[in-house]
């Protein structure tokens, strides 16, 4: 019995581990695009951008800080899910972005727009599998259920005013806000609720 809770256990934290990089991969073809990315790394890209910053320190330096207060304020959704895409995710993203910059670049807007669906895609089967693991909530995510969980703000209006804070220092940093930022903020929702039901939860039953 220990053995098959070790194994299920193991399983899950791969299939997060998956996720994470499958949705890696996916912000990494958003910047391919050039369209715009989520409000949150879109900021991240355009503080590397500005001064001339790794992305993966950037992400590593922002989510140590908010991981110091998620230890205050939401100490319960830590997991390993929490650490890995806190500290890890921003160099492999950077990663991603590099070879795909090597291997192809989209010329002309119909490309671009093309490569953004697909990022799109990619980046809700990526999420999916994460939050489906359930191994502990992204400091960034953690901010705004810890915003409702001490107020009486409710989690989609706290979201939208970390997004909303995101995307304009995105824009005072001279980041991209398109495109992909749109797709991001209205339709990641549906799309990540079609990968649970046809990928995910088929993957998780019994663990």
């Amino acid at each position: 019995m220990k053995q098959q809770l070790a194994n299920l256990r193991t399983r899950r934290f791969w299939l997060m581990m998956l996720g994470l990089v499958i949705m890696s991969a996916g912000i990494a073809l958003f910047r391919l695009a050039r369209l715009g990315n989520d409000p949150f790394t879109g900021m991240c890209f355009a503080i590397s951008d500005r001064f001339s910053v790794s992305l993966g320190h950037v992400e590593l330096a922002i989510n140590a800080v908010l991981f110091v207060g998620m230890c205050f304020s939401l100490r319960h959704r830590i997991g390993w899910g929490t650490l890995f895409n806190a500290f890890l995710v921003g160099y492999v993203v950077e990663f991603f972005a590099k070879l795909f910059e090597a291997l192809y670049q989209p010329s002309g807007l119909a490309a671009q727009i093309v490569v953004c669906m697909l990022a799109l895609l990619i980046t809700c089967l990526g999420c999916s599998l994460y939050l489906n693991a359930d191994m502990g909530a992204s400091p960034y995510d953690a901010t705004a259920l810890a915003l409702a969980h001490h107020t009486p703000v409710k989690f989609f209006l706290c979201r939208m005013a970390t997004d909303g804070l995101c995307a304009v220092a995105c824009w005072q940093l001279g980041g991209i806000l398109g495109l992909g930022t749109i797709l991001a903020a209205f339709c990641m929702g549906p799309f990540i609720s079609m990968f649970d039901k046809l990928v995910s939860e088929p993957l998780f039953r019994g663990c």
